[in-house]
């Protein structure tokens, strides 16, 4: 991206960005590595989106976190600012 010496983006709309096009994209060259897990008799290892589903719960975690001088334990989701603000009363959280 680029700025203006204020820092203001210079990309005001998308209309702005150069989507890439095959002509842009250089040739991609790939392989496969194999190496079994040591942690398990299969060696077997986790696939997917694993490295996704973390942000969640670090998130619930962290707000906990702050809550916790307050003496509230956070132990549901979702977790939005009604959930907190229930919590912060004293009562149960009502989950949509």
């Amino acid at each position: 991206m680029t700025y203006d010496k204020e820092g203001n983006p210079l990309a005001a709309t998308l209309m702005d960005y150069l989507l890439p096009t095959a002509q842009e994209v250089p040739i991609i060259e790939y392989g496969h590595i194999e190496t079994p897990a040591l942690s398990n008799p299969g060696g077997h290892k986790g696939m997917g989106e694993g490295g996704a589903i973390g942000s969640v719960p670090a998130l619930i975690n962290a707000v906990g976190d702050a809550l916790a001088p307050f003496g509230v334990t956070v132990k549901d989701q979702p977790l939005g600012p009604q959930q907190i603000f229930e919590l912060l009363d004293g009562r149960s959280p009502v989950n949509p």
